[in-house]
């Protein structure tokens, strides 16, 4: 009888890791799921080159400045979380249309492989992401078109988190960025320049002696 508990125990335990822990399987782009779920979580990992990391030490810290995630055909609410911190909230972007979402700095790190999440809500589950979503920086793209990973359950916060080895599967490295090639496209929060009052532009200009 106690052997028997023993084992009905068991039985529940794994029930409830089951439930509770994120079962990650291999996929490529597109990527969908036909299972019943209230979401579907997308995951790969990223190395990024030193110039996305470190400041370039001046005010406009052009790399980190202008990197930007792009994400088109995405017809419904998804989220995007990096290294665990979300980053993206949006309600959608029309088939045939592409945003992109400026990378906040000081979120990527370096000597590690960052983890990438896209969550995708249940009413686009059928369709799944068709687009593969680029990384871009001033000059650079790596287009995250080859391994993904996919869960229908909750991720733990470990599941979110910066790798120090390089994973097994959905992994990019630094050396695969390659010059963009990419049409410019729409920039959700638009990286703007310093505004000075009409008047006080003359003082700031400076010339050459003769």
């Amino acid at each position: 009888m106690v052997l028997r508990s023993f084992f009905v125990a068991c039985s529940i335990l794994l029930t409830i890791v089951d439930v509770r822990g994120a079962r990650w399987s291999r996929t490529k782009i597109p990527a969908k799921t036909t299972t019943i779920s209230q979401h579907l979580w997308l995951r790969c990992f990223l190395q990024v080159p030193d110039r996305l990391v470190t400041s370039a030490g001046d005010e406009r810290d052009l790399w980190r400045s202008s990197t930007v995630l792009a994400i088109a055909d995405l017809p419904g609410k998804f989220e995007v979380f990096l290294n665990g911190k979300i980053i993206i909230k949006s309600e959608g972007i029309p088939l045939g249309e592409e945003q992109r979402f400026k990378i906040p700095k000081d979120i990527l790190v370096k000597n590690k492989f960052n983890v990438l999440v896209i969550r995708i809500d249940h009413k686009v589950l059928d369709r799944g992401m068709t687009s593969a979503p680029v990384l871009i920086d001033y000059f650079n793209e790596l287009v995250l078109d080859h391994e993904w990973e996919f869960t229908t359950t909750q991720p733990d916060a470990t599941d979110l988190e910066a790798r120090i080895e390089k994973p097994e599967f959905a992994s990019y490295l630094a050396s695969q960025f390659k010059l963009s090639s990419r049409p410019l496209a729409r920039t959700i929060n638009p990286i703007r320049g310093r505004q000075v009052p009409p008047g006080k532009d003359l003082l700031l200009l400076e010339t050459d002696d003769d």
